[in-house]
């Protein structure tokens, strides 16, 4: 531990590859060498553990693919990049006559991951969905986009979850990590004026009637004054119109208020997690869904930054009290 210079993990919600970068002390042994040189051709993964003794918390797995050498004024220093897995090989075939949960074990299964689902996409049918020419992982950052979920590879874990919905490396489902307001180094929090839409109209094709049909997110019969957004593809059938409708208008009204912190470390913190603001002001106060978090350790001491998002709307579509 005493080569450590620094180590800063940076994590994204969605179908981006987390990046784990290690900085270490590459000053010449005795014997008048430095640190051995790993071998990028062979399969190197790092496990890292973040958080204070000893209760450190497992942060996943990370392929090594780059390394990086530098020497200058202050001595010489070794830079080892890794990223975490992103299922990258192109497969063409159809799913059908599963649930959604199912398809997602069954790629896990091929990856030799552990799937952790959310309990909501147990009962969501899939029914002739082609996957062409597309990796496991572009295939399931769109099916999560499509309902509303996000797709993630943490540890040993294939993670598919509802927005919002916080986890941990080991996939366990998690409350909002509360931050006090002495852990709070900074913060900003911005508002943006943007185009509401009250419904958004999804279009499908009705094969047996020969017709595009309309499903509508909320549910209902906009008036003549609500600003409706309709979604350009046309979807092979109504469920897929309807879950992308719904995932839609989720995606727009989280868009407005947008949260940037800076705490002491927080290891528990992860993205697409979720966190809990009080005591600061009118406004600032409520729970955030963490969109990117960056943990660093350096002779600095351990730190978390993150960008985060409110949630304005619950799961129903309705607008919060």
């Amino acid at each position: 531990m005493d080569r450590l210079v620094a180590i800063q993990l940076v994590q994204h919600s969605g179908f981006v590859s987390d990046q784990l970068s290690l900085t270490l002390d590459d000053r010449p042994t005795w014997r008048g060498s430095g640190i051995f040189l790993p071998d990028l051709q062979q399969e190197t993964v790092i496990t890292l553990h973040l958080g204070y003794e000893p209760n450190l918390i497992n942060m996943g797995e990370y392929l090594v693919n780059h390394l990086s050498l530098n020497e200058s004024g202050n001595g010489r220093t070794m830079t080892i990049s890794a990223t975490s897995s992103l299922l990258n090989r192109d497969l063409s075939r159809t799913w059908s006559r599963m649930t959604l949960s199912g398809l997602v074990q069954q790629i896990a299964r091929e990856h030799g991951l552990t799937a952790k689902v959310s309990k909501e996409y147990d009962t969501v049918d899939v029914d002739n969905i082609n996957q062409q020419k597309e990796s496991n992982g572009a295939f399931l950052t769109g099916l999560a986009a499509l309902h509303d979920g996000v797709f993630k590879v943490m540890g040993r874990n294939l993670l598919f979850m509802k927005k919002g919905q916080g986890t941990s490396a080991s996939g366990v489902p998690m409350k909002p990590v509360s931050i006090a307001r002495h852990d709070i180094i900074q913060w900003t929090k911005n508002f943006s004026r943007q185009q509401n839409y009250t419904y958004v109209c999804a279009s499908w094709r009705d094969l047996i009637g020969a017709c595009e049909r309309e499903e509508m997110f909320p549910s209902g019969t906009p008036a003549q004054d609500d600003n409706l957004l309709r979604l350009p593809h046309v979807f092979a059938s109504r469920e897929e119109a309807a879950a992308a409708a719904k995932a839609r208008f989720h995606e727009l009204n989280r868009q407005d208020q947008t949260l940037s912190l800076s705490v002491l470390g927080n290891a528990d913190i992860t993205a697409a997690g979720r966190i809990s603001l009080s005591s600061l002001r009118t406004g600032v106060d409520g729970d955030y869904t963490v969109k990117t978090v960056t943990h660093s350790l350096s002779s600095s001491g351990f730190l978390t930054s993150l960008e985060a998002c409110q949630e304005p709307y619950p799961a129903n579509g309705q607008s919060r009290s």
